[in-house]
C-alpha cells in the first residue's frame, strides 16, 4: 500500500485499505492521518468516517468518538459497522440506553442485510448464467440473463457493468448508456465505470460527450494503460492533436506498474 499511494495518492481503495490495515496494527496516527485524506476524496463514505470514531475509542475519547460515529451514520444509516462502534462508545460513556438501542437498530439492520445477501445470492445463478452465455458467443441471451440479476441485486455496480458491458457486445449502445448512467450515480469514482461509459458514448459516435468520462476514468486509473488507448479514437473523430499522443502515454503506465524485485532474503 506505500508503494501503491507514492505513485498515486488519490487511489480511493489504497487509501481505504491501507487505513483500516494501519488500524488493525494498533498505528493509531497513521490511521487517522489515512482516514482524514480518504475523507477529502469524494464521495463521501461512512467508513472512513468510522474509522476515524474508532480512533478516537481507542485514544480513550468515548465522547469525541461518538460525535464521529454518529454522523457516520448520518452519511450511511445502512452502515452496521458505525453503529456497532457507536454502541460500543456509549458503553464506554455509560450510556447503557442509548447503548442498547444502537445495538437494536444494529440487530434490525443486520437482519435486513442477510435478506439482501440471500437476494443477492439468486442474482449469482442469473449473472453465472448470463456469464456462460458471453463465453458461448450469445451477447443478447446473456443480456437477458444478468436483467435478470438485477431484478434481485439492482445496485450491484459490477454486475451493472457487466449487463452494460453486455449490451455493447448486442450492439444496444444506447442501453449500455442508460445502464452506465445508473452505475456511475452509485459508483462515480470508479476509473473503470467512467472509462466503461466514455467508451459506451463514444460507440453512439458522440465523442465530445465521451470525453469526459474517458478523461476522468484516465485521471482516476493513472496507472492503467487503458485509457489512453480510449481516449486516442475520441481525440481523432475531434481532429485534435492528442490522438498522436495518447499511445505513446499508454506504455508508461506499463512500466510504472511493474512492481520492485523482491530480495532473495525476503520470507
Amino acid at each position: 500500500m506505500d508503494w501503491i499511494l507514492a505513485r498515486a495518492p488519490d487511489s480511493i481503495e489504497a487509501r481505504a485499505l491501507r487505513s483500516r490495515i494501519r488500524l488493525r496494527l494498533g498505528d493509531l496516527n497513521g490511521a487517522a492521518t489515512d482516514a482524514r485524506r480518504w475523507s477529502e476524496l469524494p464521495p463521501r463514505d461512512a467508513e472512513r468516517l468510522r474509522i476515524l470514531g474508532a480512533v478516537q475509542l481507542a485514544r480513550g475519547d468515548a465522547e469525541g468518538s461518538i460525535l464521529v460515529l454518529k454522523r457516520a451514520v448520518e452519511v450511511d444509516p445502512s452502515h452496521l459497522p458505525s453503529r456497532l462502534d457507536l454502541a460500543k462508545a456509549y458503553r464506554a460513556t455509560g450510556e447503557k440506553r442509548l447503548s442498547e438501542e444502537t445495538l437494536r437498530e444494529a440487530g434490525r439492520l443486520e437482519r435486513a442485510q442477510r435478506r439482501e445477501a440471500e437476494q443477492r445470492g439468486e442474482a449469482s445463478y442469473h449473472r453465472l448464467r448470463a456469464l456462460h452465455l458471453l463465453e458461448e458467443g450469445k451477447p443478447a441471451l446473456a443480456l437477458d440473463s444478468f436483467e435478470d440479476a438485477l431484478q434481485h441485486d439492482p445496485k450491484n455496480p459490477d454486475l451493472l457493468l457487466e449487463t452494460a458491458q453486455a449490451a455493447l457486445k448486442s450492439g444496444e449502445h444506447k442501453r449500455a448508456r442508460e445502464t452506465l448512467n445508473r452505475v456511475v450515480e452509485i459508483a462515480p469514482a470508479s476509473a473503470l465505470i467512467r472509462r466503461a461509459r466514455g467508451e459506451a458514448i463514444l460507440a453512439l459516435g458522440d465523442p465530445e460527450g465521451a470525453l469526459p468520462d474517458l478523461q476522468e476514468g484516465a485521471r482516476l486509473g493513472p496507472y492503467d494503460p487503458a485509457p489512453p488507448h480510449s481516449l486516442a479514437p475520441a481525440y481523432e473523430a475531434l481532429h485534435r492533436p492528442e490522438a498522436e499522443k495518447e499511445p505513446a502515454l499508454a506504455s508508461q503506465p506499463e512500466k510504472d506498474a511493474v512492481l520492485p524485485t523482491l530480495s532473495d532474503t525476503t520470507p
